[in-house]
């Protein structure tokens, strides 16, 4: 016995396959995102504490967050307040302090 499936079902699967997809798209660029900064700020902030200047990976990570928004037309207290509200700076700072804290 074959199943039957009307257009509605068929769209409304298709719709929520496509929007699983971008999700997880989403997901994976923001994971992508959140390492390269903390290896970022790593990187700085290694050479910065080896010169002796005090490094603050929070304020290096918002920094970058604005400089990208701007390149993309965005507001940066949008994005900023965006992101925090999924908890990226809070993931990227953390991650940048443990990269720190086992170099030192």
């Amino acid at each position: 016995m074959l199943t039957e499936f009307d257009d509605e079902e068929t769209a409304a699967e298709v719709t929520l396959r496509s929007r699983q997809e971008r999700e997880i798209a989403l997901g994976h660029s923001l994971l992508t995102a959140e390492h390269e900064l903390a290896h970022e700020a790593f990187v700085l902030g290694r050479t910065l504490e080896q010169a002796g200047i005090a490094f603050d990976p929070l304020t290096f990570i918002a920094l970058r967050i604005i400089e990208g928004s701007r390149s993309e037309h965005v507001d940066p207290v949008d994005c900023l307040t965006v992101l925090l509200a999924f908890g990226f700076l809070e993931r990227s700072v953390a991650l940048a302090e443990s990269l720190l804290d086992e170099a030192a």
